[in-house]
């Protein structure tokens, strides 16, 4: 069954920096899994193996709830993790605050995708908005994470996406995409003004 997920694509140019970051936490030792910077994506709802007769349904929900949400941004802000702060399984830059549009997207399609049984029901954590940059394999350094600048993202579209595994790593195609075509709310775009560089931890 072909493994799914809806998600919003990173630019090219916000794609170079994150790609230049790897770089960086290459001369620092770091090993693991980096992602192709050309396949990098903020994930809204992944909905892992679905049914291929679910795909038409999920390109009319994510059609509809585009329409309905108008577009938004977040500030690229933090280093954060996934697992044990001396083992982490995943290493990503994300918002330290949350667009209420883009949280509204999210569990709308999330709960759409449950509705259709496309996936068991809605996940109950929270969602944690993030750009995966690094999977590490253990020792991982102790050195520093380099400093990180804040970076804005614009959201104006959504995609419904494949994940294939390949043995030069996780290749994704993009099956559907719809706009975001809401009346705009400016007030809720993240803020105006960047927060402070994150300079980075161990």
């Amino acid at each position: 069954m072909p493994r799914l997920f809806f998600a919003a694509a990173v630019p090219a140019a916000l794609a170079a920096e994150i790609a230049a970051l790897q770089q960086h936490l290459r001369r620092r030792g770091y090993r693991g899994s980096f992602p192709d910077p050309a396949g990098l994506h903020l994930t809204f709802a992944f909905l892992g193996e679905v049914p291929e007769q679910h795909i038409p349904a999920l390109t009319r929900l994510l059609e509809a709830t585009a329409a309905a949400t108008p577009p938004s941004a977040l500030w690229l802000s933090r280093w954060g993790r996934f697992g044990p702060p001396g083992e982490p399984h995943v290493l990503w830059v994300g918002p330290g605050r949350v667009p209420g549009v883009l949280r509204g997207l999210q569990r709308q399609l999330e709960a759409g995708a449950a509705a259709i049984r496309a996936v068991p029901a809605a996940d109950p954590r929270p969602w944690q908005p993030h750009i995966t940059v690094l999977r590490p394999r253990p020792p991982v350094p102790s050195a520093p994470l380099p400093p990180w600048r804040p970076r804005r993202l614009a959201v104006t579209a959504i995609g419904l996406y494949l994940s294939q595994a390949t043995p030069g790593g996780r290749r994704y195609t993009l099956l559907a995409a719809a706009g975001l075509g809401g009346d705009p709310t400016p007030a809720d775009d993240g803020g105006a003004a960047p927060p402070a560089p994150d300079r980075g931890h161990g």
